[in-house]
């Protein structure tokens, strides 16, 4: 994912619990589904179905349809433009799972720099508004995963096709007032 016009990707080191600011978006899933950065931090967003939680974006199975088949597996996912994780079931069903979330800063230029492309809040960032990034878009590419690897063992692998296949939408937390 990139992002196009102001704000930051929000990620969370999940040993220490601290939080940074990233507009680096290679983000891929973990063995348990936690969409993560490349050095593991957890990107933090709406985290169920309901885009009522703040916390870990997971993506799994968790909020699906009442419709769908029990036993239904996850056969691919995207992330749209307005963020939004959207969840396709081997039984045909979808359903969004969750919403990326971006960060804008008063003062983006204060951010200290910590490494790997990751920011903290530093003097002068000045506080503002959590997740909103109004005006900003996120282009998005399209991801799927598959649960068969190598003689047919159980495994989860992402694959994104080109990233010239972006879509566009706004971005802001939409319980925020404009």
């Amino acid at each position: 994912m990139a992002i196009s016009g102001n704000g930051f990707f929000v990620v969370r080191n999940s040993i220490t619990n601290d939080q940074f600011a990233t507009r680096a978006g290679a983000f891929k899933t973990d063995t348990n589904g936690f969409l993560i950065t490349d050095t593991g931090e957890r990107v933090q967003g709406f985290s169920d179905a309901g885009l009522t939680t703040l916390g870990d974006l997971k993506i799994d199975t968790t909020g699906m349809p009442a419709t769908s088949d029990p036993a239904a597996g996850i056969v691919s996912y995207t992330i749209d433009g307005l963020g939004k994780i959207n969840v396709n079931l081997s039984d045909g069903t979808s359903f969004v799972r969750g919403q990326v979330l971006l960060q804008n800063f008063q003062d983006p230029s204060a951010l200290v720099k910590q490494g790997n492309s990751l920011y903290s809040g530093g003097p002068g960032t000045g506080p503002a508004r959590a997740y909103k990034a109004s005006g900003t878009y996120i282009l998005v590419h399209l991801c799927s995963r598959s649960r068969i690897g190598v003689n047919h063992e159980p495994r989860i692998s992402l694959v994104c096709r080109s990233l010239s296949r972006f879509r566009r939408g706004r971005i802001s937390d939409p319980r925020a007032d404009n």
